[in-house]
């Protein structure tokens, strides 16, 4: 049964607009078995470079500091739901950091929580590491190649920059699918915390907002019944939202649980304005797609 839906980027085409459209191929498709063996190979990667599940010592700032989270700076993607759930099945929690915000708001992430992984975009691998100074921590880079020029992403980066080790998503993966035996899974609680959100900064620095499971648990029902009511067996959403935001990550949950199926686009190529040969609505048929004022 298919889950995830990703489109082969095949680079931006000049058509005489104010913007390039992104040019797209066929769409590939993740199973859920398929999602299951990736969530728990990336929780197990990140177990095997030194992250730990919570502490739960009751001590707040001992408990959220240190290396019982990745840091999330990315567009909303597979990859990005892919690590969250992975970090999840060994109770750590993911610090979410919006892809429209730049370094000064990962800096910041990284310097409040002392992280030592974060997961961004191979295009924002450079700015992080020239701010290697100011995020001591930070020991580990992932990087996705999402909507990345085929041709740059044959080639791989530097895998030491500056002493933090840049590893693409691909890699870990499959190194935590060779080590699954060596950790299990570590429950979480309901109060365990799951995110911690740093807000859009719109007015003013980003704020770290904490929320546990029970949180998430208490949003997530709010979507189910409509779901439920509304929507037909294995329905479809498109999600375009950011991840980094409370709203999609509780939509992304709620779907993937009631067996949907989503595919992944952005603002601009929702339509065959800013995509071609078609946009992510035709692409997908959604049966669900969230807005926002």
């Amino acid at each position: 049964m298919k889950a995830l839906g990703v489109r082969e980027y095949k680079g931006k085409e000049d058509v005489g607009q104010r913007f390039p459209v992104s040019v797209f191929g066929p769409t590939t498709w993740t199973t859920y078995k398929e999602l299951g063996f990736n969530y728990r190979a990336f929780g197990v990667f990140l177990r095997s470079i030194g992250n730990k599940p919570q502490p739960h010592t009751k001590d707040f700032d001992h408990d959220l500091l240190g290396e019982y989270s990745i840091v999330i700076f990315e567009d909303t993607c597979d990859m990005w739901i892919t690590a969250a759930l992975g970090a999840w099945t060994q109770d750590m929690l993911v610090t979410t950091v919006y892809g429209t915000l730049g370094p000064d708001a990962v800096v910041q992430a990284v310097q409040e929580g002392e992280r030592t992984t974060l997961l961004c975009n191979r295009k924002n691998v450079k700015k992080i590491v020239a701010r290697r100074s100011e995020i001591p921590s930070l020991k580990y880079i992932i990087y996705t190649d999402l909507n990345v020029d085929p041709k740059e992403a044959q080639q791989p980066l530097a895998a030491d920059q500056e002493g933090i080790q840049v590893i693409p998503y691909a890699k870990a993966l499959a190194a935590g699918k060779a080590n699954c035996e060596k950790f299990g899974m570590t429950k979480a609680t309901e109060e365990s915390v799951a995110v911690i959100m740093y807000t859009s900064g719109t007015t003013g620095k980003p704020k770290g907002v904490v929320m546990p499971h029970s949180s998430i648990l208490f949003t997530i029902g709010s979507v189910i019944p409509i779901c439920v009511a509304a929507m037909p067996p294995h329905f479809s959403h498109v999600a375009y939202l950011p991840l980094s935001h409370i709203f999609e990550l509780a939509i992304h949950i709620g779907v993937l649980s009631l067996g949907g199926n989503i595919g992944y686009a952005d603002p601009r190529t929702l339509t065959d304005a800013g995509a071609r040969p078609t946009g992510a609505l035709e692409e997908f048929k959604p049966h669900l797609i969230m807005g926002v004022p």
